[in-house]
């Protein structure tokens, strides 16, 4: 995937003092927009695979 250039923004949450939401974004139809959606369909594919604890033992 190689290195990726992004922005990102700090928003500091008014309900919680001290908890800072950072958001990352790539450039529209750049090579890092392309690396960002393949480390999110990784993790997307991560979380709906069951883990060995979440699988009934008989």
């Amino acid at each position: 995937m190689g290195e990726l250039t992004v922005a990102y923004e700090g928003l500091e949450m008014a309900a919680d003092p001290g908890l800072t939401l950072t958001v990352y974004t790539a450039e529209p139809a750049s090579p890092s927009e392309e690396g960002l959606r393949l480390l999110a369909s990784w993790a997307a594919t991560q979380e709906t695979q069951p883990s060995a604890d979440s699988v009934p033992s008989n």
